[in-house]
């Protein structure tokens, strides 16, 4: 895009310069015209019959280089209205893309989070369960140590 709008800058400065050119030789043409026109060897009618001719030669070809320079100018616009619209574009899909990331990030995040605090929790339960699993080895034994206190109390007696 940026290549085709700088091609049709160069295209538009080449067409300026030969319009520039063009009245350059013109404007020449007229003074040769102006000079033949007073040597005697020349008819004024024949001179302003060359005159009239080179105008509308040049005219022509001017008007053809004003209309190419519109062409051009024409298809700049339309091509930095392109570009610009296709920018808008790419800048939202941009937006779009940090936006989900965004909102990937914080997900992850809150995942990262519960992760912690299962790991946690679990840590927790399974030092809940190893006492419980102590208590439960010492049940036994408890049991026991109960017994005897309730014979012991009937031979003291």
């Amino acid at each position: 895009m940026q290549h085709q709008n700088t091609e049709f800058q160069f295209q538009l400065r080449e067409a300026n310069d030969r319009l520039a050119l063009l009245k350059e030789e013109y404007a020449e043409l007229l003074r040769e015209s102006e000079s033949r026109s007073r040597e005697p060897t020349t008819s004024p009618d024949e001179i302003a019959r060359m005159v009239s001719a080179a105008e509308a030669k040049y005219e022509s070809r001017i008007s053809e280089m004003k209309r190419n320079i519109s062409v051009l100018e024409k298809e700049r616009s339309e091509s930095e209205a392109d570009w610009s619209r296709k920018l808008k574009e790419k800048v939202k899909e941009l937006d779009d893309i940090k936006r989900i990331l965004g909102s990937a990030a914080r997900t992850r995040e809150n995942e990262e989070n519960m992760v912690a605090n299962l790991r946690e929790e679990l840590a927790k339960a399974q030092e809940a369960n190893k006492a419980l699993q102590r208590e439960t080895a010492e049940l036994p034994i408890l049991r026991e140590q109960l017994l005897e206190l309730e014979v012991y109390p009937k031979f003291c007696f």
